[in-house]
């Protein structure tokens, strides 16, 4: 994982619970049907870190 750099928010990322409460139930269906994801953590990750092709 690539560290949080100096120039980023230090402000508290909201609790997993609160975030998976923001997305529609089809949204959490359909990821649990393509990943059989589950919502565990919320991480902050520096820009550069995310693909973007």
């Amino acid at each position: 994982m690539v560290p949080a750099s100096d120039d980023e928010p230090k402000d508290e990322l909201p609790p997993v619970e609160e975030l998976v409460k923001r997305l529609r139930p089809e949204v959490l269906e359909t990821l649990d049907e393509l990943f059989r994801a589950r919502w565990t953590d919320v991480k902050r990750v520096q820009q550069g870190a995310l693909k973007t092709d």
